[in-house]
């Protein structure tokens, strides 16, 4: 592989005990073999042999984005199922498109969503659907990297998800590339019964794995729980046993001190949704309510029929905005926050990987174009960035050292065949 250096960036400096995020000036970064070999200010020393040279010209150079929860396969229906709550969202429009899709359409469809997130600077997802092993294919021909998981509910199918379940996590656990992980995946509290769970909880512990649930997303969604079972969804999750494994938790928008306290166990990471959640009408998550417990915050997109964009760094801007906002704090929702949790926290949860573009840490990286208008003046400090960037202006992005994109071009998907495709397999929804 070759070795690469990067210099005259503006390099984005992680969070430590000690210190907030912010950037350092002047900085080159050095990767090899997919991750990062040395980093300094200045020149790169002599003794450091590159095949590949560029001059970053004072761009901001940070870590990929980590895309925390969506559902890449969802790409088909993006656009055709606007204006409802998630109930009516679900029965009258997801669920029946749902059970028209072969293996084939999410291939594509996970092509198209891994193209745009690349695109957008984000280097890493965390997707929960069916066909994941199409989606697989997807990651392993881009290069992205992703924490993979097969949706499992009630129903007829249960006994074939679970089989596809682990199917799935076997096929990561042979991968070599280093860029295919997979996580056991429980729908949610209320399409998952206790037995069920207990199963799904049996496959996390055996293969040492993740799970990837949707909790807590509406308030229908809590007082049905506590009809049903006498405790809210987070209660029941702790009663049998989930927290004792790590979690991926989706949504969180309905939560009393209680389940507050609750996931601020070590073992959980919140994939915090706020467009989506504003889009179905769900609510606004207390994230600085969650922040102030001690909760750990990630950011997703949900998917992009409930979006409809993948664009992580929009979303990290929405969430420090509604912080704010929610809170009526302006000095709460810190860009150095929010872009850590995008980065750091994402990639310790989906991969128990550092992040910070420090020396051992994997070359996931994208560098910022500083030519453009939005950059008059240019901006002084990470939250100027944050509110003042759009990611259309990223311009290259690397992911375990490989340059995916080029000047704005994704070099590892056929935008044209993949836009053909997927424009003529949306026309059966809708």
């Amino acid at each position: 592989m070759l070795t690469t250096v990067i210099t005259n960036a503006r390099c984005f400096r992680g969070a430590s005990e000690t210190q907030s995020a912010g950037w350092e000036d002047n900085t080159y970064l050095v990767f090899s073999d997919g991750w990062i070999t040395d980093r300094g200010t200045g020149t790169p020393p002599e003794t450091i042999h590159a095949q590949r040279h560029i001059d970053a010209q004072g761009a901001w150079l940070l870590p990929g984005l980590a895309n925390t929860h969506t559902h890449s396969g969802m790409t088909l229906f993006r656009g055709k199922a606007e204006a409802l709550p998630l109930n009516r969202w679900l029965t009258q429009r997801i669920f029946p498109w749902e059970a028209q899709l072969k293996e084939d359409d999410i291939y594509w469809a996970s092509l198209a969503a891994i193209g745009e997130m690349l695109r957008h600077g984000v280097t890493a997802f965390a997707d929960m659907y069916f066909f994941e092993e199409a989606v697989a294919r997807g990651v392993l021909q881009s290069g992205i990297r992703a924490l993979l998981s097969r949706g499992v509910t009630n129903g007829p199918e249960q006994a074939r998800a679970l089989g596809e379940s682990e199917a799935l996590l076997q096929l990561a656990q042979e991968d070599q590339s280093g860029h295919l992980y997979a996580a056991v995946g429980p729908h949610a509290p209320y399409t998952v019964d206790d037995t069920l769970m207990a199963q799904l909880l049996d496959l996390a512990e055996r293969y040492d794995v993740p799970v990837h649930i949707h909790l807590q997303e509406t308030y229908d969604e809590v007082t049905a729980s506590l009809k049903a079972f006498g405790e809210r969804p987070t209660e029941r999750l702790r009663r049998l046993g989930m927290f004792e494994h790590r979690v991926l938790a989706a949504h969180c928008v309905w939560l009393d001190d209680k389940d507050l306290q609750t996931l601020a166990h070590p073992n959980v990471t919140v994939a915090h949704n706020p467009t989506s959640n504003l889009k179905l009408g769900s609510g606004i998550a207390p994230t600085h309510a969650m922040r102030s417990t001690g909760v750990s915050l990630s950011v997703g997109t949900d998917g992009p029929a409930s979006n409809n964009r993948l664009d992580v760094w929009s979303e990290i801007r929405l969430a420090g905005l509604l912080e704010k906002g929610s809170s009526g704090m302006a000095e709460v929702g810190e860009a150095s926050f929010w872009i850590s949790a995008a980065t750091q926290t994402a990639y310790h949860a989906l991969f128990g990987m550092k992040h910070r573009l420090e020396v051992g840490d994997p070359a996931d990286c994208f560098l910022f174009d500083p030519m453009c208008w939005e950059s008059l003046p240019l901006p002084g400090s990470l939250d100027a960035l944050l509110h003042t960037f759009p990611s259309e202006h990223v311009s290259d992005v690397f992911v375990a050292g490989e340059q995916v994109v080029q000047n704005g071009v994704v070099q590892s998907l056929d935008m044209e065949k993949i836009r053909a495709e997927v424009n003529q397999r949306a026309k059966r929804f809708g």
